[in-house]
């Protein structure tokens, strides 16, 4: 299903005054999958097929009763990006609470600073979690098992801005550092 947007809405700026972050639901599910396909299709990615908005769903709610924060965007009422923390490697053990970050803003609305605020609001969830209630950040994120490490690996698009290094930069301005690169791990489009 796709959202109907006005031509105008691409270029109009992104404001505090326009733009709300909150706490993802599954009626915002079919608008996450429809940003995340474009990537699928249009970038340099291991997933190769978009998700469908069932399987969307699902892992949405393995999400939210896992207690991790799924955040979205919206701009004058149109869900523009989302950002969500999920398990690192394994639940359990020693990785528990080390999470990883994913973050997507619709293609048309990049560089208005709609993912660094969804970054933001995320580490102030994780930092902070007296401050919001569990449709923000589920009971079982917090106390003993509340996240302090949080990872953001991303694929490098040597077309992309920068030649890949514009999304590193994004991670890097705040706070990320980088600490590896894994080579030819994985194929995109056909190639390694």
């Amino acid at each position: 299903m796709s959202t109907p947007i006005r031509e105008s809405q691409f270029h109009k700026p992104v404001t505090a005054d326009n733009m709300i972050i909150r706490p993802a639901t599954v009626a915002d599910m079919p608008r996450k999958a429809e940003i995340a396909a474009w990537y699928v299709l249009n970038t340099r990615r291991f997933t190769t097929e978009p998700q469908s908005v069932e399987s969307t769903i699902k892992g949405f709610q393995a999400l939210q009763a896992a207690g991790y924060p799924f955040l979205v965007a919206e701009v004058d009422g149109l869900v523009v990006g989302h950002a969500r923390l999920r398990e690192f490697q394994s639940p359990s053990g020693g990785y528990a609470q080390t999470t990883e970050l994913a973050v997507y803003v619709d293609h048309e609305f990049l560089y208005r600073g709609i993912g660094t605020s969804l970054v933001k609001k995320l580490f102030d969830i994780i930092e902070h979690p007296e401050k919001y209630d569990q449709t923000w950040l589920g009971q079982a994120r917090r106390g003993e098992a509340r996240i302090v490490n949080v990872v953001a690996s991303m694929t490098v698009n040597p077309d992309g801005r920068e030649a890949g290094e514009g999304l590193a930069r994004f991670y890097e301005s705040l706070g990320f550092e980088r600490v590896g690169r894994m080579k030819k791990i994985g194929k995109s489009h056909g190639e390694w």
